[in-house]
C-alpha cells in the first residue's frame, strides 16, 4: 500500500501574487488548489475548501482525525473519512 501524506501547518496567506493575490498580506485573488491529483484525469481529490478563502482555515480539517494532516492512498486510490467540513458553532474553526 502506497498513501501520500499532507500535513499543514502555520497557514498564513491563501494566494500568491500570479494568482491576483495582495504581495502583502497573500490573500484575495484565486486562493490555493489544494489536494492530489494523479495526472491520469481520473483519480484526484480536491480538500474540502480548496480555492475558496476557507482554505486558510485547512489545519482545522483532516480526513484522519489530525487536524491539518490529510491521508490518500495511491496505490488502489481511496480517500476515507471525507465528511464536507461544518463550521464549529463554538470557535468559527472548521471540522
Amino acid at each position: 500500500m502506497f498513501y501520500v501524506i499532507l500535513n499543514y501547518g502555520d497557514i498564513q496567506w491563501t494566494t500568491g501574487a500570479a494568482s491576483d493575490g495582495d504581495a502583502e498580506t497573500g490573500l484575495g485573488g484565486t486562493p490555493a488548489h489544494v489536494g492530489f491529483n494523479s495526472g491520469d484525469d481520473t483519480n484526484f481529490y480536491n480538500i474540502p475548501g480548496s480555492q475558496t478563502d476557507a482554505i486558510i482555515n485547512i489545519t482545522t480539517t483532516s480526513n484522519v482525525k489530525v487536524l491539518g494532516r490529510w491521508v490518500v492512498r495511491v496505490d488502489d486510490f481511496q480517500v476515507t473519512g471525507v465528511d464536507t467540513p461544518q463550521p464549529n458553532q463554538d470557535n468559527g474553526c472548521w471540522l
